[in-house]
């Protein structure tokens, strides 16, 4: 269990590129010594975020899904490219707002 122990945190930028109609974000952190480069777009009713971290040998490729997006949840996939130019499915979440009243 990795609870209380402090893995990884960093700083995201992002700047919203009209021509292309997509968000490019910059995404560092000092702790695990990672920097990478992001491209965000709508795809439908989706939010899609494509990347790749520069720690590995080949660097992995991922890509960062948001659907279902409500007003107090939505659902969130991780993938990441295998060998055979494939997108597997790595991680996956529902979230939701909680009130705390």
């Amino acid at each position: 269990s990795l609870q209380g122990e402090v893995v990884g945190f960093g700083s995201t930028v992002r700047s919203f590129d009209p021509k292309r109609d997509l968000w490019w974000i910059v995404w560092q952190d000092p702790l695990a010594g990672e920097f990478s480069v992001l491209l965000a777009r709508a795809e439908g009713d989706r939010i899609v975020l494509e990347g790749q971290w520069t720690i590995g040998d080949p660097p992995q490729h991922f890509r960062w899904t948001f659907s279902d997006i409500t007003a107090d949840s939505f659902h969130w996939e991780g993938h990441l490219l295998d060998g055979g130019g494939r997108w597997q499915l790595a991680e996956a979440m529902h979230a939701r707002r909680f009130s705390r009243s």
